[in-house]
């Protein structure tokens, strides 16, 4: 099971963002990328045996010798032996990344309630949008299934197909991969109970994608801004003072600029 995406409910759009916050989360997401990268792993083993399997399956149904299968059945067994290996080395990443984790939360402050000041942005003239902002995965895979005559040959024509759908799509969020399976599952139900079904081709293609929201335009409300800014750093308070302003913004240098004090905003997620 892959672990959560690190969140903080202070990061939120439009809000003034503490980097302090980010840092804890870049730490936590670090600590987990090793049960991630086993529970691809373990996934990826599951669906190439599920698909070896197919395949036996579907020579024997095609009246091919065994003795000639035997590199295959071979085969079959190693993937299995290589699956069993992964799902070990997923569990100790799993605890490894819980202790790790674990330390880090109790490292860093806790996040369920927090205060601030009221962010300066001006939302009567921003707007938010959404974009596209990349493809991650692309995957498109097809199977052949059989439907075998017996007692309870609806019920197991289904089972078959839903197996196929859920094996495609295990690299999907739990929640998207069960509400698909559960989608064909009536759907074949249906048919099986319906119509005389020989077989079944289950074409699954799956794409994700990420998705941003911006403030564009972004527009900053001056009043807020000091007011926030004030909140944020009572050691270095703006003067509101014309001369006072005129001053502070013509006397930092570009290199003091890079080390100087920033009220961050968060514009887009």
């Amino acid at each position: 099971m892959a672990n959560s995406i690190p969140y903080d409910p202070t990061l939120v759009l439009g809000n003034i963002l503490e980097t302090e916050r980010i840092t804890a989360l870049q730490e936590i997401a670090e600590a987990q990328k090793p049960s991630d990268l086993a529970n691809d792993k373990f996934n990826a083993m599951v669906t190439q045996n599920y698909k070896i399997g197919m395949i036996y399956n579907q020579m024997i149904s095609m009246g091919i010798p065994s003795e000639k299968m035997l590199e295959l059945s071979e085969k079959k067994n190693e993937m299995k032996t290589k699956m069993s290996g992964a799902a070990v080395e997923l569990a100790k990443a799993i605890i490894a990344t819980e202790q790790k984790t674990t330390e880090l939360k109790l490292k860093f402050s806790q996040t369920q309630i927090s205060k601030s000041i009221e962010s300066p942005i001006d939302y009567e003239n921003c707007t938010v949008n959404t974009f596209n902002l990349s493809f991650d995965a692309i995957k498109f895979d097809v199977q052949y299934v059989r439907n075998e005559s017996n007692k309870e040959d609806t019920e197991a024509g289904a089972s078959n197909e839903t197996t196929s759908v859920g094996a495609s799509l295990r690299a999907l969020a739990t929640t998207a991969s069960t509400a698909f399976t559960d989608s064909v599952a009536q759907t074949s139900l249906s048919q099986h109970s319906n119509h005389k079904i020989e077989g079944t081709i289950v074409i699954v293609a799956s794409c994700t994608h990420k998705m941003a929201a911006i403030i564009d335009p972004f527009v900053i409300d001056p009043k807020k801004a000091v007011k926030a800014w004030n909140f944020t750093y009572p050691d270095d308070r703006i003067d509101t003072d014309p001369s006072k302003i005129s001053e502070a913004a013509f006397s930092t240098s570009v290199a003091e600029e890079m080390t100087a004090p920033a009220l961050n905003l968060l514009s887009g997620c």
